[in-house]
């Protein structure tokens, strides 16, 4: 596994060569594109499930979230009101 990485970080190339995906979602690697693959790209419509009420529902929860609560309160210890936020 090292020596894999090592070799990998000989040149341009084989960097390269590391890191592009090796086939699309077709199966095919005539019309593939190096950078993505069927992981990162974005779902059909037909496979998607979420609805309104789903965003809606993870919105709201992440209100809760620590993230959010912290950039609350930096924003009052610097000094801004809560209307200013």
């Amino acid at each position: 596994m090292q020596n894999r990485i090592r070799l990998a970080f000989e040149n341009r190339s084989a960097f390269l060569a590391a890191i592009e995906t090796k086939e699309s979602r077709l199966h095919s690697l005539e019309h593939r594109n190096p950078w993505t693959n069927a992981d990162l790209d974005i779902s059909p419509p037909q496979d998607w499930t979420w609805t309104w009420r789903n965003y809606a529902a993870f919105w709201w929860s992440y209100g809760f979230s620590t993230g959010v609560w912290s950039v609350g309160s930096s924003l009052i210890a610097v000094g801004l009101n809560s209307w200013q936020g």
